[in-house]
């Protein structure tokens, strides 16, 4: 009889790492991570419906199935809990970016906005990619994504845009829709009522510009021939 010697890869937190066993524990998981000591860190399992579940230090794992298993490790001795448009999850730290809390709901993180729901009196909480929420308060947060959609002024003309930052490029599509651009064709481009982070000013080509609603964006065309 032949041995087997075949191995199972595994992704650690974006390291790759490859076992001569198919069934692994936890345990045997964050030693080869290298996760000391070992009651100090949780390991998590990324699963084919976008779920994480966490593998106990005596838990076993088979790394039979098809594709390559990937896991998360956090240091800490507790995992929180929360849902993504009604899904639960479990996570490892107290806190979690809005951009991560996108890739959980599955969704194109340009044209999908994630939100908070209020518990009680109060509306629901705009997440942004970079904002951190706390997962360790009183009760389970609850967080759902919804298409973003935009009304923007350009050229004096209403335009419903589903992001939140748009090129000099798509503005220049907005305000003169299949008209052709030649080298001696050049764009002016000006904006007012913008966010409370760029109020107003100017685009150049190259550049992006982040919007809101009523925001209005005058585009002027001139043929330096």
């Amino acid at each position: 009889m032949s041995k087997d010697n075949r191995t199972f890869n595994v992704i650690i937190d974006g390291e790759a790492f490859s076992f001569n066993d198919p069934i692994v524990t936890g345990s045997q998981l964050l030693t080869v991570a290298k996760k000391r000591p070992m009651d100090e860190h949780i390991i998590f399992q990324h699963l084919s419906d976008g779920q994480f579940e966490e593998i106990r230090l005596e838990e076993t794992v088979d790394l039979t199935q098809p594709g390559t298993e990937r896991f998360k490790t956090f240091k800490s001795a507790e995992s929180y809990r929360f849902t993504v448009d009604g899904r639960k999850f479990e996570w490892g730290a107290p806190e979690i970016s809005g951009r991560t809390l996108k890739r959980f709901g599955e969704v194109e993180p340009a044209i999908f906005d994630v939100w908070m729901e209020v518990r009680g009196p109060g509306d629901d909480v705009l997440i942004a990619d970079t904002d951190i929420v706390r997962l360790d308060e009183p009760g389970l947060e609850r967080f759902y994504t919804a298409e973003v959609s935009i009304t923007i002024i350009v050229n004096g003309r209403p335009r419903k845009v589903n992001k939140r930052y748009l090129s000099f490029t798509e503005i220049v599509e907005l305000a003169f829709p299949g008209s052709p651009s030649t080298p001696n064709t050049i764009y002016t481009m000006v904006y007012k009522n913008g966010p409370e982070d760029n109020p107003q000013g100017s685009i150049i080509e190259g550049q992006t510009v982040k919007l809101k609603n009523g925001m209005i964006i005058n585009v002027t065309k001139t043929d330096k021939s």
